[in-house]
């Protein structure tokens, strides 16, 4: 049972919540440690301190090479925990839309167009990776 399109627009604009990492993102590698900052710095609240489109891709460029330095040292982390884990935190913060000063986006297209937008940026740069990683 995920979160409907309305509550992740709650939960992530009103509330500010964000999905949570596994404890072993902490601690592990310096690549895994790298890739949860950036992921968090491309979730930026404030849309001026979100990483660019270009430095996102710079840094998942650095990432890569980071990784490929470090490959025997790989993080085990249980994609299904991590998911439940998730679920949980979204389940759990999951509340009635609160009546207030807020207004109401839930006719605006702004958190729809940034996620359309994000998901072309993650398609470009995946496509990237795949052909320049393709002999």
């Amino acid at each position: 049972n995920h979160p409907t399109f309305e509550d992740m627009q709650v939960l992530v604009s009103r509330e500010k919540q964000r999905p949570k990492f596994p404890e072993a993102w902490k601690e592990n590698s310096l690549a895994v440690r790298s890739l949860k900052e950036t992921i968090e710095d491309c979730w930026d609240q404030d849309a001026e301190a979100r990483l660019t489109a270009q430095c996102a891709e710079e840094r998942m460029a650095e990432l890569m090479m980071i990784w490929e330095r470090n490959k025997s040292v790989s993080p085990t982390v249980n994609p299904m925990s991590t998911a439940m884990q998730n679920e949980r935190n979204l389940s759990h913060n999951r509340r009635v839309p609160k009546i207030g000063p807020y207004p109401d986006y839930s006719s605006s297209s702004y958190i729809e167009d940034s996620i359309h937008h994000t998901d072309s940026i993650v398609k470009n740069i995946s496509s990237e990776h795949s052909m320049s990683s393709t002999p």
